[in-house]
């Protein structure tokens, strides 16, 4: 016997909108659940069940008729990973679970015997413990961790939204989608302020853009939450109504109290759940004076943290520090593959887009100008600019100073008195743009360490 309506919407609609657990029922593996078969003649069988390239072994454990006439049945799930690739795209199961259905067979709701599996990877993942997380890591499990996190920071943004809600797809709505039509019936966002505010989450920044088109016009203000920038931008979503945004400049929004809190958490996220190398600032600060490599590799995951940073304000010296080592990271990654002589005209094209970084240097260095921020010094001379700050320069050649009202600020800047000749070093910073930024980001979170703590001490 197969369970009725044995899926995620038939839980919700069985449960109160507010239900905590709702986030862990999400994940669970429903496909394979459908396919169980929970006839007594199955008990303490195994059954084996294929799905998306993983066999899973299921044992119905126990069967029993409860007072209220329904029947709670305890089984056991594992996963049999085939091959490395189907364990980063399926999450890894080994639980027990209990699931309540009536005697007609039709789904009540099901949970797992011990504490949920997700609830304790999440609680590691927030507390900056990630040994399970890595040995656990897949795509489902990047997801879970991901939508925790902007959970987390819901809470704090927005406390009166609410989790997952349905709505009908208006189709009768100004604007309503002729292009991107919308397959289902009803819509989840992730959290919902009714239908005047809809937050969804897309870990890559392309499908964010496609929800964006999708749904401008099912609600007044719309926002989605990207985990990793892509490099191409053929779909981009410019309705006012709509803004994407990457879970860096989410994050920034929170208070400073929080801000630094969970920046390991976003990196262990880019990084496909697996942990970055560390090192101390003495040991950077070494390899940049002495550098074991002429030309220093490049990691994707560097490089998605460099474009996720690059609409983040300048509030401080070392939220420029890591700023400007995140763009001098990604020039640095377009000169090299910009030399290699087998590269295609489509990807010399997607290259020379990805210039449009340069636009977020002019906002930032119009907003040192503006808020005078110590420690930072701005010199241009002619299509050359230099940032000095913490003993490094970091330059950038051909900004786009077009006369704009944003660019005017920079301009009047370039000639006045303030724009003071700063004398190159000679020393070229691109080579070691890796090492750069990871002493960047150190600086920053010990900065918001040692302030986090000196407030814990005031208070």
């Amino acid at each position: 016997m197969k369970i009725e309506n044995l899926d995620f919407q038939t839980w919700c609609r069985n449960h109160k909108e507010t239900h905590v657990a709702k986030w862990c029922r999400e994940v669970y593996p429903w496909v394979v659940l459908r396919n169980i078969d929970f006839e007594s003649v199955f008990l303490n069988e195994r059954q084996i069940i294929s799905f998306n390239h993983i066999e899973y072994e299921i044992t119905v454990l126990s069967i029993e008729l409860q007072s209220n006439g329904r029947y709670k049945t305890t089984f056991r799930l594992k996963s049999n990973m085939k091959s490395g690739q189907s364990e980063w795209e399926q999450r890894k199961w080994d639980t027990v679970f209990q699931i309540i259905y009536n005697k007609e067979g039709e789904f009540i709701t099901v949970f797992t015997k011990k504490e949920d599996p997700s609830k304790d990877l999440v609680a590691k993942f927030m507390k900056g413990s990630f040994k399970r997380i890595t040995e656990n890591k897949s795509r489902p499990v990047s997801l879970l961790l991901f939508n925790s996190l902007i959970s987390y920071l819901m809470e704090m943004t927005f406390p009166n939204a609410v989790y997952l809600k349905r709505f009908a797809v208006d189709t009768e709505a100004e604007g309503y989608s002729k292009i991107f039509t919308i397959k289902s019936k009803y819509i989840y966002p992730l959290f919902s302020i009714d239908r005047s505010h809809w937050i969804f989450s897309s870990f890559n920044e392309e499908r964010a853009h496609r929800i964006g088109l999708r749904l401008a016009d099912q609600c007044e203000k719309l926002t989605i939450i990207f985990c990793n920038p892509t490099y191409t931008r053929h779909h981009r979503c410019k309705h006012k109504n709509v803004e994407v945004i990457s879970l860096f400049e989410f994050y920034n929004r929170s208070s400073e109290k929080i801000r630094e809190q969970f920046e390991r958490q976003i990196i262990l996220l880019q990084n496909h759940l697996s942990l970055p190398e560390s090192k101390s600032n003495e040991l950077i600060l070494n390899e940049i004076s002495q550098p074991k490599f002429t030309e220093y590799e490049i990691k994707k995951s560097e490089l998605l943290e460099a474009l996720a940073i690059m609409k983040i304000p300048v509030s401080n010296k070392y939220v420029a520090f890591y700023f400007f080592a995140g763009m001098n990271l990604i020039n640095s990654w377009l000169s090299v593959n910009r030399k290699n002589p087998e590269i295609s005209n489509k990807e010399e094209q997607l290259f020379k887009d990805m210039y449009f970084f340069k636009t977020y240097i002019n906002k930032r260095i119009v907003e040192i100008i503006e808020n005078n921020i110590d420690g930072v010094n701005v010199s241009f001379q002619n299509q050359f600019c230099l940032i000095e700050l913490f003993n490094f320069q970091i330059s950038f050649y051909n900004l786009p100073l077009i006369d704009t009202p944003e660019n005017r600020i920079i301009l009047d800047f370039v000639s006045s008195p303030k724009n003071k000749y700063i004398e190159w070093s000679g020393k070229r910073l691109q080579p070691v743009a890796p090492l750069i930024f990871s002493l960047a980001r150190n600086f920053k979170r010990e900065f918001y360490e040692s302030l986090i703590k000196v407030n814990s001490n005031i208070s």
